[in-house]
């Protein structure tokens, strides 16, 4: 592995050299993948938009590409993906809200 001066850098691309040589241990590779999505949690809520001139959001998902091949995320049953499919497609998240609707006295307050 090719160290840099970039902590996330050498972290990401240890995991992707795991992920390549298929040699690894499944719960090493499950807490060194949680401590980097970690700290590019923590960076993303500090403010940071790019390291090394890339954007956090894309780091993010390189690490969420290797933990979706390795398998560590749990499979959905049919009746999960029928309710995720329903959320979706109710449409009262944009209806008013009538609980918050002001009334026009209290619009002129």
């Amino acid at each position: 592995m090719r160290a840099t001066q970039f902590p996330i850098t050498n972290q990401f691309t240890h995991l992707k050299e795991m992920f390549k040589s298929g040699d690894y241990d499944i719960n090493e590779f499950d807490e060194l993948s949680r401590q980097l999505i970690n700290q590019l949690a923590s960076l993303s809520i500090g403010g940071v938009k790019e390291i090394e001139e890339i954007d956090i959001n894309l780091w993010k998902d390189r690490v969420w590409f290797l933990i979706e091949r390795v398998g560590l995320l749990p499979k959905l049953s049919k009746h999960e993906l029928e309710e995720e499919e329903e959320e979706m497609r109710d449409d009262s998240w944009y209806k008013p809200n009538l609980e918050f609707e002001l009334t026009e006295e209290e619009i002129k307050l």
